[in-house]
C-alpha cells in the first residue's frame, strides 16, 4: 500500500471518529453534568434537567449503536435519537433568556 494513501486513510478515520465524539458524546455529558447542577439547584423547572437525562441517555446508546454498525448514521431511528437532547438545549435557552433563573436555596443561604 502507497504510504500517502495509508496516512490519508488513518486521517479520515481519525476524522470520522473525532467527528462522532465531539458531535454526539460531548453533548450528552453536557447534558448530564449540566442537568444535574440544574436539578440539585433548582434553578429551572424539574421537567428541563429531566429531558436533558433522557436525552442524554438516549445519545449515547444511539452514539455506541452507530459505532458498532448497528445503526446508520445518518437513518430515522439516529435522528429520533438525536431530537430529546436537541429541544432540552434549544428550550433551556429559551427558558434562561426569558425567564432567567429561580431564587434557589443555594443562593438565598436557606
Amino acid at each position: 500500500m502507497n504510504p500517502l494513501r495509508k496516512y490519508s486513510l488513518a486521517a479520515g478515520v481519525f476524522y470520522l471518529l473525532t467527528f462522532f465524539f465531539a458531535q454526539s458524546f460531548i453533548p450528552a455529558v453536557n447534558g448530564v453534568f449540566l442537568g444535574s447542577l440544574l436539578y440539585q439547584s433548582q434553578l429551572v423547572p424539574r421537567w428541563l434537567p429531566v429531558l436533558g437525562f433522557i436525552g442524554a441517555v438516549l445519545l449515547v446508546v444511539s452514539w455506541f449503536a452507530i459505532l458498532t454498525g448497528v445503526v446508520e448514521a445518518i437513518s430515522p431511528l439516529a435522528g429520533v435519537a438525536v431530537l430529546p437532547i436537541a429541544v432540552w438545549e434549544f428550550s433551556l435557552g429559551v427558558y434562561l433568556t426569558f425567564r432567567g433563573f429561580r431564587d434557589s436555596r443555594i443562593t438565598t443561604g436557606g
